[in-house]
């Protein structure tokens, strides 16, 4: 979307401007490849995401000039802050920060800020067939992405079913390594995902549980 405007203000007509990207969402095409079409399609996954990640910037916090944090913010300054504007509830808010201080020492060596997407869910990553061959097209929607860890794309992407798979890893850490310590600041990532979102749906909470048990705190029952 480039432009919208229905207020009739600036001129005499509503108008409607967008851009066109070929391709299909994922969740749409993934179940119509084989196994090697698969492969190779999480391949450029892996290699498209990596690619994002070694995108820098010289502090955390948004990526929009109107609204950057400031320089010396360090990371967890900039996780508190992005915590409370993006998970509704207060209460929830608290509870993943409580987490966060639990386990300091995991986040004690992320200095480097990354552009992390956020939301890469298989409706915003778009594939079209070449030549007979399936090809990413495009990433979409970055409206939630900002200047923070990009494990916290990963997690997401771990936790979200048919995004990652055989061929994935392998391409992208050759582009980006991934840390030793990832596996354990995984649930910390998908927790935040978990109370963001906060679906009351079965699924969602069914999730949201199994997030809670490995970070070995009371699971949630409701997002109230």
């Amino acid at each position: 979307m480039l432009a919208v405007d229905v207020s009739y203000r600036a001129w005499p007509w509503r108008y409607i401007i967008k851009t066109y990207l070929p391709g299909q969402a994922w969740t749409a095409v993934r179940s119509r490849m084989n196994l090697q079409e698969l492969h190779h399609a999480y391949q450029q996954i892996g290699e498209a995401v990596a690619q994002l990640h070694t995108i820098s910037f010289p502090h955390f916090g948004e990526v929009d000039s109107r609204e950057t944090a400031p320089p010396e913010e360090d990371y967890l300054s900039a996780l508190t802050r992005r915590a409370y504007e993006r998970i509704v509830s207060p209460r929830l808010a608290t509870l993943f920060l409580h987490v966060v201080d639990d386990h300091l020492d995991l986040f004690s060596d992320i200095c480097d800020a990354r552009l992390c997407h956020e939301d890469l869910h298989g409706n915003n990553v778009l594939f079209r067939q070449e030549l007979g061959r399936w090809q990413l097209t495009a990433i979409l929607d970055f409206d939630k992405a900002w200047a923070g860890h990009q494990e916290s794309d990963l997690a997401r992407l771990d936790l979200w079913r048919g995004m990652v798979g055989k061929g994935f890893w392998t391409a992208y850490e050759a582009v980006c390594p991934v840390a030793e310590k990832y596996v354990q600041r995984r649930p910390i990532y998908q927790l935040f995902w978990c109370l963001e979102y906060a679906d009351p749906s079965p699924k969602h909470l069914a999730d949201t549980q199994g997030v809670c048990k490995k970070l070995g705190i009371p699971s949630l029952v409701h997002f109230e």
